[in-house]
Protein backbone atom coordinates (compact mmCIF):
# COMPACT_ATOMS: atom_id res chain seq x y z
CA UNK A 1 0.00 0.00 0.00
CA UNK A 2 1.34 3.39 -0.98
CA UNK A 3 1.51 5.95 1.86
CA UNK A 4 0.54 9.48 0.82
CA UNK A 5 0.80 12.89 2.50
CA UNK A 6 -1.35 15.61 0.96
CA UNK A 7 -0.27 19.22 1.46
CA UNK A 8 -2.67 21.70 3.05
CA UNK A 9 -2.79 23.65 -0.22
CA UNK A 10 -4.36 20.66 -1.98
CA UNK A 11 -7.05 20.28 0.72
CA UNK A 12 -7.89 23.99 0.60
CA UNK A 13 -7.99 23.97 -3.21
CA UNK A 14 -10.29 20.93 -3.11
CA UNK A 15 -12.60 22.79 -0.71
CA UNK A 16 -12.67 25.63 -3.25
CA UNK A 17 -13.60 23.11 -5.99
CA UNK A 18 -10.34 23.15 -7.93
CA UNK A 19 -10.66 20.30 -10.44
CA UNK A 20 -7.02 19.20 -10.14
CA UNK A 21 -7.11 19.18 -6.34
CA UNK A 22 -10.42 17.31 -6.29
CA UNK A 23 -8.89 14.70 -8.59
CA UNK A 24 -6.04 14.14 -6.12
CA UNK A 25 -8.45 13.80 -3.19
CA UNK A 26 -10.66 11.38 -5.16
CA UNK A 27 -7.64 9.16 -5.86
CA UNK A 28 -7.27 8.66 -2.10
CA UNK A 29 -10.60 6.85 -2.07
CA UNK A 30 -8.93 3.76 -3.53
CA UNK A 31 -7.70 0.94 -1.28
CA UNK A 32 -4.19 1.19 -2.71
CA UNK A 33 -3.40 4.40 -0.79
CA UNK A 34 -2.97 5.09 2.91
CA UNK A 35 -3.36 8.75 3.86
CA UNK A 36 -0.79 9.99 6.37
CA UNK A 37 -1.74 13.17 8.21
CA UNK A 38 0.31 15.07 10.78
CA UNK A 39 -1.27 17.06 13.60
CA UNK A 40 0.47 20.17 12.25
CA UNK A 41 -1.38 19.75 8.95
CA UNK A 42 -4.73 19.48 10.72
CA UNK A 43 -3.92 22.61 12.74
CA UNK A 44 -3.00 24.51 9.57
CA UNK A 45 -6.22 23.47 7.86
CA UNK A 46 -8.29 24.47 10.90
CA UNK A 47 -6.57 27.87 10.96
CA UNK A 48 -7.09 28.54 7.25
CA UNK A 49 -10.58 27.07 6.88
CA UNK A 50 -11.89 27.96 10.34
CA UNK A 51 -14.95 30.08 11.07
CA UNK A 52 -15.11 33.35 9.19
Amino acid sequence: MLKVVVDANIWISALLNSNKALEVVRLLDHDQYQLICAEALISELAEVAGPA
